[in-house]
């Protein structure tokens, strides 16, 4: 599934780092939601560079996934 450009994308949650950032991505990817991983401050792209970053990481999923994809979050934090 392709992501679509940037105005088909909606805002589904902000986690702490890169780590949670691919635990969600994962998870979701496992549901066949792709997902678009934004950096809150512009050194976001410094992480390329120098591995992992400990900065927050906003998660943007298709609009037309949104429903599902935050169902899927929420049932898996509910059942943590």
């Amino acid at each position: 599934m392709k992501i679509k450009e940037n105005y088909d994308m909606k805002f589904l949650m902000e986690v702490n780092n890169d780590v949670e950032a691919c635990v969600v991505e994962g998870l979701l990817d496992s549901c066949n939601i792709k997902v678009k991983l934004k950096y809150d401050t512009d050194i976001g792209g410094a992480k390329v560079i120098i591995g992992k970053s400990a900065m927050p990481v906003n998660i943007y999923v298709n609009k037309e996934d949104y429903e599902l994809a935050k169902e899927i979050i929420n049932s898996e934090f509910e059942e943590s």
